[in-house]
């Protein structure tokens, strides 16, 4: 289908950094403000202060690097993102801390068959590594605790948000709240013929084709089959079946088809339409209107939207509170080293 294109060992440092490659992400409580001291100096080895727990700087730069790998790969961002993303980050080590020692708190076990199984596994990727295994008695405690960590957050985050199912007045009551979240959207039929053209060639190339999808135009607004010259001339998947391209959603299509298309009317024929792939004519054979479903059919669906962000909501205070509860210094030159040492 003519759909818009998107882009879309464990341990390889010296030391115990590696193991905070492995944090999650808490994005939902991001926007949460850390309570701060102002600057401290750089020669405090430690990048917050939780309560009785110190986090340190190796601990958050460790973080910062695995973070910006995931979400920026070699991407060239603005210094203003940037520096909102390392404040985040240390956000999210915060709340990590917090959420850890509540779990405990809370007397949930780590699972232990999944910790000796991450072991496992990876002791099975690094068993030709040499510096692990020169150091392996060293690192491990610290992988291990990184891995009860890790279970612990999931264990807690899976019972905040187990929470009750839904009344029948809630489910009603989002559902006339959020009709855009049951409606049908509009579905196309549509048919093309694709010239396709290397996006690389020049000028002249793209041109010859739109001359050709100009001609092919006016043969079928002749009265010429669609399908036939749609199974001699079209590159698209769906020359086999004469163009039909079968019904797609509003959206699906490229921009510029989806802009000639939203004024054409069923059997409508365009004009030659640029788009990435090539030079592309399209017949519109049919529209259906978006339509909006029945309560008793999205019921379910319904039902687990609801819970889901009343889950969401329920998580989201725990963090506050636990925030609020807890003195937290965070140590902001720290930022400034990051943003040093992630420019290099």
């Amino acid at each position: 289908m003519l759909i818009v294109q998107s882009r879309i060992g464990v341990i390889g440092q010296a030391g115990l950094l590696i193991i905070f490659t492995l944090c999650i992400s808490f994005a939902a409580i991001a926007g949460e403000a850390d309570k701060v001291v102002p600057a401290v100096s750089d020669k405090d080895d430690f990048f917050a202060q939780v309560g009785e727990q110190t986090l340190t700087k190796q601990e958050y730069l460790a973080k910062l690097r695995y973070e910006i790998r995931q979400k920026y790969f070699h991407a060239k961002v603005p210094e203003k993102e940037m520096e909102k993303f390392r404040e985040t980050v240390g956000r999210q080590l915060v709340n990590r801390a917090l959420l850890v020692r509540e779990a405990k708190r809370q007397g949930i076990k780590p699972d232990e068959a999944a910790i000796k199984n991450k072991i496992a596994r990876l002791e099975e990727r690094k068993k030709s590594d040499p510096y692990w295994q020169k150091n392996r008695e060293r690192l491990i405690p610290g992988v291990r605790e990184q891995y009860e960590n890790d279970s612990l957050l999931k264990l807690i985050e899976k019972k905040v948000r187990n929470v009750p199912e839904p009344s029948e007045k809630e489910l009603r009551a989002y559902f006339k709240a959020n009709p855009e979240k049951f409606t049908i959207p509009e579905r196309l039929r549509v048919a093309t013929i694709l010239l396709k053209v290397d996006p690389s060639s020049g000028g002249e190339v793209w041109r010859a084709a739109t001359d050709e999808a100009s001609k092919l135009v006016t043969q079928l607004r002749e009265g010429a089959d669609f399908a036939e010259l749609a199974r001699i001339h079209s590159s698209h998947d769906s020359a086999a079946n004469g163009g039909d391209m079968g019904y797609v959603h509003k959206g699906m299509l490229a921009k510029p088809a989806q802009e000639i298309i939203d004024l054409m009317d069923p059997g409508d024929i365009s004009e030659p339409i640029i788009i990435l792939q090539g030079v592309a004519i399209f017949r519109l054979d049919d529209r259906v209107k978006s339509s909006l479903n029945s309560f008793d059919r999205i019921r379910d669906t319904a039902s687990g939207l609801v819970k889901r962000e009343n889950g969401t909501k329920v998580w989201i205070e725990l963090v506050k509170r636990l925030r609020s509860e807890t003195k937290i210094i965070v140590n902001e030159s720290v930022y400034k080293l990051a943003a040093e040492q992630t420019k290099k």
